[in-house]
């Protein structure tokens, strides 16, 4: 089978790129003929992709928009090449015109990919404080930021064969705001993958009394909110240390909030693989706003790394069951519940042995092999309702 990927930009450092790579590697493992095109690619992430099978083209106008070049271009290459399927990988690139004409007048299947939450944009003016510019500016054009993205969300739909989302809550999501019945038969779910290795290596001296934060230093992720909880925290946790992992803009501000606090038993490790701190710590804490799919706590389950995590996003719940495989901390919480929940963790080795076990075999339910036949599974189906 030969299927051509869209993405805005590829090659490229970032979550949809990481995840494509592992997804393409692993068709190509299977037989599969996949190539890839863009707009422009990151000079910084240029890899041999010719060594991986992966054959990638480039659009005449690198511009994220709507143009007679690239449609034109496009379809020549879908013509030319006679693929069985295309894939609109990111579905928020404003090229949807593009991808969908020039699929439709080359009469190839079409099938659209959203890799985040569907309310991303009904979310996102809660994402800046009001008294900023930005945030009042948000807020005055949100209903037709929100009517717009409806509009565009409907218009994909109605011209793509499947439409995947990463979470069965997110097919519940896109139903309520655009008005499509739940139980369309174009609706498809699949998990990303995670993107550590499938087998991990467990510390050899076993893990550490460590709490850690994987990700970008950014106001989305709430890490000021861990640092106060450390704060109450800290004191009934004796030998335990809170692990930082990621860089990002708010990395200055996150480290005066720490000495204000007089923080203790704490440490920033700035960008790093995070594969050994999944390895040595014991929970993982996410505070996130709003997370599409929370891909670094399935990577800590692989490494039985007990996840506990606020819950602000519906996919949370396909990825953990509450005080099974971690723990779920309510959004109307506060402070006190999540020292309530990291204690208990903490002085109960048995049950937390118990949770990190469970984690890891639900882990196994992301992993490239699993993810891999929902694809599949994927294109047979959309190959069938051509035929």
């Amino acid at each position: 089978m030969k299927l051509l990927f869209h993405l805005p930009c590829y090659p490229a450092i970032g979550g949809i790129q990481t995840v494509t790579d592992i997804i393409v590697k692993e068709l190509i493992k299977k037989g599969y003929e996949v190539h890839i095109i863009s707009h422009f690619e990151q000079a910084s992430a240029k890899s041999t992709n010719a060594s991986n099978g992966i054959k990638t083209f480039l659009m005449p106008d690198p511009r994220l928009r709507d143009s007679k070049p690239n449609r034109h271009y496009m379809l020549n290459l879908i013509k030319e090449n006679k693929y069985d399927l295309v894939i609109f990988q990111d579905s928020y690139a404003p090229v949807e015109k593009t991808v969908i004409e020039s699929a439709k007048s080359a009469n190839v299947p079409l099938i659209t990919f959203e890799h985040s939450s569907p309310n991303f944009v009904r979310n996102k003016r809660h994402l800046q404080p009001v008294y900023t510019f930005k945030g009042f500016l948000r807020q005055v054009l949100h209903p037709y930021l929100l009517h717009r993205d409806i509009k565009r969300r409907r218009y994909i739909f109605s011209n793509c064969r499947k439409y995947v989302v990463l979470s069965r809550f997110h097919i519940d999501e896109f139903s309520h705001l655009t008005g499509i019945a739940y139980d369309n038969p174009k609706f498809r779910a699949i998990p990303n993958p995670t993107t550590v290795h499938e087998s991990p290596t467990l510390a050899k001296n076993g893990k550490k009394n460590q709490i850690l934060f994987v990700g970008r230093l950014v106001k989305e992720k709430r890490v000021d909110c861990l640092l106060r909880i450390w704060k109450i925290t800290q004191p009934y946790l004796s030998g335990w240390e809170f692990i930082i992992v990621g860089d990002g803009p708010e990395k200055k501000r996150l480290h005066s909030l720490s000495d204000n606090l007089r923080l203790s038993n704490i440490r920033f490790e700035g960008f790093k693989d995070p594969s050994i701190y999944y390895q040595e710590s014991k929970i993982l804490l996410l505070c996130s706003k709003m997370e599409g799919w929370g891909m670094v706590i399935a990577e800590a389950m692989q490494y039985g790394c007990v996840p506990v995590c606020l819950d602000s996003f519906s996919s949370l719940k396909d990825i953990i069951d509450h005080e099974e495989n971690g723990i779920i901390i309510d959004k109307q919480n506060v402070p006190d519940e999540w020292r309530k929940a990291l204690t208990t963790l903490a002085t109960n080795d048995e049950q937390l042995t118990q949770i990190s076990e469970k984690a890891k075999d639900k882990a196994h339910t992301f992993d490239i092999k699993s993810v891999i036949l929902h694809w599949e599974k994927l294109f047979n189906e959309s190959i069938q309702n051509q035929q």
